[in-house]
């Protein structure tokens, strides 16, 4: 597997696996040797899939080891950390929760300040103005803010119950009327809404991600759900259950964050884009960008707590120094903001 053919590309999303084999020069093939490729491709670099296509979110500085990387997460670095925050989580909840996303991430282990659970709600052209940035840049700091923590989290969901220390699996939460309903995967009626979901998918042309993150994408659903179910809403929530006795876990949450942050940073300075000569260029490495960065960081993550250092904002402005060698020019032209971000 050629890492070093893959490292030194500018493009960073391959239309499909195959196209994927042929840069790391491996062959093309299928059932378990694909998994075995993909997995040893996770050591080297964090990757998602969107349809057939394979993205390379960031590459690590150092490979993980083969042993810290069986079970297939690419998520190895936050393991020790959601592993002990989920077990604390259960032990300070009476063992057992049912809460959304959000909920768990802002109330019982706040990893998330509150400007989190608002930041949906914010009118993005007013946001983006005061923070001297684009809307996209909003969107893509969210949704890669977003997506990291989830695939983690799910990751270190599986890790636990293979382990025989938790059960969980995801429900729903349903508004008929007036009246509100808890839905299981084994019941008909959660069944029902995953095939609308996909029906609206496979006619919209569109993840269910970028469904929900679309306000008019997401009319169309819940429309088309009511009409063909009569439920008015529904929202998704974790059910999770401690099942072994363990030890009470000791876990520093700032450590946590400040992966997070700077994996996310990485993520957003090293994205580029194809201007109109079809040449690379990397929009959010402007100074201006930079600095909205900042903000969202405390906005979202109270990042001003997380780096307690007076050298935080020099060094981030210099972000270059740490994450990249491609300076950061003023004169970058800014990514239009009805360009598609596509959620990592």
């Amino acid at each position: 597997m050629n890492i070093d053919n893959l490292k030194s590309r500018e493009i960073k999303e391959y239309k499909n696996y195959i196209e994927l084999c042929k840069i790391l020069e491996i062959p093309n093939t299928r059932g378990n040797t694909k998994v075995a490729y993909l997995k040893e491709l996770a050591r080297y670099c964090n990757f998602y899939n969107q349809g057939y296509k394979f993205i390379i979110d960031e590459f690590y500085d150092t490979p993980i080891p083969k042993e810290e990387n069986r079970g297939g997460s690419r998520n190895n670095k936050y393991s020790n950390y959601l592993d002990n925050l989920i077990i604390k989580m259960l032990l300070d909840n009476n063992k057992s929760i049912e809460a959304t996303f959000t909920k768990i991430f802002s109330e019982y282990t706040p990893l998330f300040s509150n400007g989190y659970k608002s930041f949906t709600l914010q009118n993005y052209e007013k946001l983006a103005e005061k923070y001297d940035t684009t809307e996209s840049l909003l969107n893509l700091y969210y949704n890669k803010t977003r997506n990291k923590v989830s695939q983690s989290f799910v990751s270190a969901l599986n890790r636990l119950q293979k382990q025989n220390i938790i059960k969980w699996n995801d429900i729903l939460v349903v508004k008929i009327g007036s009246k509100i309903e808890t839905v299981n995967p084994d019941d008909k009626l959660y069944k029902e809404i995953k095939e609308v979901e996909k029906e609206t998918s496979k006619e919209l042309d569109k993840t269910m991600y970028e469904i929900w993150g679309n306000a008019e994408d997401k009319e169309i659903l819940l429309n088309s759900i009511e009409k063909k179910l009569h439920v008015t809403n529904y929202w998704k929530q974790y059910s999770i259950t401690l099942i072994a006795n363990v030890k009470y876990p000791t876990t520093d949450i700032k450590d946590l964050k400040r992966l997070y942050i700077i994996s996310i940073h990485k993520g957003i300075i090293n994205k580029s884009y194809k201007n109109g000569y079809c040449e690379l260029f990397y929009p959010y490495m402007a100074e201006r960008h930079i600095k909205a960065i900042l903000q969202l960081d405390k906005m979202l993550w109270l990042g001003e707590e997380i780096f307690d250092d007076k050298n935080y904002e020099f060094d981030k402005l210099n972000i270059k120094k740490t994450f990249n060698d491609k300076p950061i020019e003023e004169n970058e032209v800014a990514i239009s903001d009805d360009e598609v971000e596509y959620p990592f």
